[in-house]
């Protein structure tokens, strides 16, 4: 499939377990000018979690929304190099950045939940996206399923406001939200930060299960955090990729000094 068929679907080739699903190549990107990300190349592997890691301001989260154009949104940012998911240029003149995100999911840092019902929550993208009604209930059963909130809301409290959730469960009512749309990429950004501990633990433990199916980038601050779930690691400084590795070698063999001082501690 060429690239003129990315409006419609932005999958034209498979991707083998453990293969790049997503390969960043000599990103820039720059706020009215001012450099944010620079020169970063980078694959994210299918069926992964792949943190990325680095002080604040570093260019952490500016690099995750370039992922599926969230940056778009921003005014004065300019991206140059090339982003490939499954092989199309997610930036070239003929793909849809609607599409974009389609396939590729976003979670927030703090839970978005619509002022909607729980069901209207999960119901409503895939509803004017032109899924058919008829399989609406099973989809937003199977969305809370997978996101391990089914069980607790299923007794009566899905026609229930989505804010009288609390924060652990508006955050996987959010990723739920994001299954809904069925993507193949999920990222998430600082997803934990807002959360009590026992909610946080739900959420990493939620992440073991999403990656047999989805493969997750995850921004986070929190260096045990991306020790513990991820596979693959970045860390950035200045905008710049230091050192990109699995994730037991970046923590315990670090080949760059810089890393070493971060992930123990000693700056940042």
């Amino acid at each position: 499939m060429n690239q003129s068929a990315a409006r419609q679907n932005i999958s034209p080739k498979e991707s083998a377990e453990g293969d790049p699903i997503l390969q960043a190549s000599n990103v820039y990107i720059s706020y009215s000018g001012k450099p944010a990300v620079v020169g970063v190349t980078l694959p994210i592997y299918k069926n992964r979690i792949t943190s990325i890691i680095g002080p604040s301001g570093c260019g952490k989260s500016t690099l995750l929304r370039s992922f599926n154009r969230m940056n778009d949104f921003i005014h004065g940012v300019s991206m140059e190099g090339k982003i490939l998911y499954l092989g199309v240029d997610l930036y070239a003149a003929d793909v849809d950045p609607v599409a974009v995100r389609r396939n590729i999911g976003m979670v927030f840092q703090k839970p978005n939940p619509f002022p909607k019902s729980i069901f209207q929550n999960i119901a409503w993208g895939p509803a004017i996206n032109g899924y058919k009604k008829d399989d609406m209930n099973r989809l937003v059963e199977d969305s809370l399923k997978k996101a391990a909130l089914w069980d607790e809301i299923k007794d009566g409290r899905l026609t229930d406001s989505a804010l009288a959730l609390s924060g652990g469960q508006q955050q996987r009512l959010c990723i739920a939200r994001a299954l809904a749309m069925e993507p193949q990429l999920i990222l998430m950004d600082e997803p934990c930060s807002s959360l009590d501990p026992v909610s946080t633990s739900r959420i990493e433990d939620l992440l073991f299960e999403l990656k047999k199916r989805y493969t997750i980038v995850i921004v986070t601050h929190n260096m045990q955090q991306a020790a513990r779930v991820s596979d693959y690691t970045a860390f950035l400084e200045n905008g710049k990729l230091i050192e990109f590795g699995e994730t037991s070698q970046v923590f315990t063999r670090p080949v760059n000094k810089r890393t070493e001082e971060y992930v123990t501690g000693r700056f940042g």
